[in-house]
């Protein structure tokens, strides 16, 4: 593999159609703001043979909606399998990793008020930053379900979020929780 990386016009390029990974529209709007924001920090990875995007196809997209022409190309030497591998380990290795939410939190704060992050919404990184666990359950809803049962529903993404909140409500005084987790 020649580790050389070109640029290259983007209209040599030929766009996966295999590509298994979907990209919504917020998260090429995100890419778009990336590359606004940042430039291109990594090149396209391409199948030599092919010319197929094996790396990058989303990149691909918001680099076409902002008009640019030509962008960063590490070409590779892969066979069909190796190529289908190398673009399922790239898509599928970037799910496994995990945040480090104190260094997420620490590295937001260093940045002040003025927090601009492509990738992440204001309420996102607001949320990120905010210590008081349990003001995390801004939506709350009190349905009254008898007399002296309330049914109470948070939206959360994160489960460990979620059992953290459960906790605290039970260790208060005289309530009973009963959780059903779904």
């Amino acid at each position: 593999m020649q580790n050389n990386i070109l640029t290259v016009e983007l209209k040599e390029l030929k766009v996966d159609n295999r590509n298994a990974r979907l990209h919504s529209d917020r998260n090429i709007e995100e890419i778009m703001r990336s590359i606004k924001d940042l430039g291109q920090h990594r090149p396209f990875v391409v199948q030599r043979s092919t010319n197929k995007i094996l790396v990058g196809n989303g990149m691909y997209e918001a680099m076409k909606r902002l008009g640019i022409n030509e962008g960063l190309v590490l070409y590779v030497d892969d066979d069909d399998k190796t190529a289908i591998r190398r673009a399922l380990a790239d898509n599928r290795t970037a799910e496994l990793a995990e945040w480090d939410y104190d260094i997420l939190e620490e590295m937001i704060t260093e940045m002040g008020a003025d927090i601009n992050v492509p990738g992440w919404s204001d309420d996102e990184l607001f949320q990120l930053v905010d210590n008081d666990e349990l003001s995390k359950i801004e939506k709350i809803e009190l349905k009254p379900y008898k007399k002296v049962h309330y049914l109470i529903t948070v939206d959360v993404d994160k489960h460990d979020i979620l059992v953290e909140h459960i906790s605290a409500i039970k260790q208060i005084g005289g309530i009973d929780v009963d959780s059903t987790l779904n």
